[in-house]
């Protein structure tokens, strides 16, 4: 019996850390949320109805990216 596991790399992982604390830490509602993590900078997309949400979301990041820039491409609709 073979057993095939898939590797996570790390970008990935950070994706998936910030997709988790977006919503479970802040309660910020935000559609349609997509992270992408490249080699020096994540990526936040989705729509919200207040920028202050965006803001919110862009502190939260903030917090876990390390050296990385960050692109907060949310929309406010």
């Amino acid at each position: 019996m073979t057993v095939q596991t898939r590797s996570v790399d790390s970008s990935e992982l950070l994706a998936q850390r910030i997709n988790l604390l977006l919503k479970n830490r802040t309660g910020v509602p935000i559609k349609d949320l997509l992270v992408e993590v490249a080699d020096r900078e994540v990526l936040l997309h989705g729509y919200t109805n207040a920028y202050y949400n965006k803001q919110l979301a862009s502190h939260v990041v903030m917090n876990v990216i390390n050296n990385r820039d960050l692109i907060n491409k949310i929309e406010v609709i």
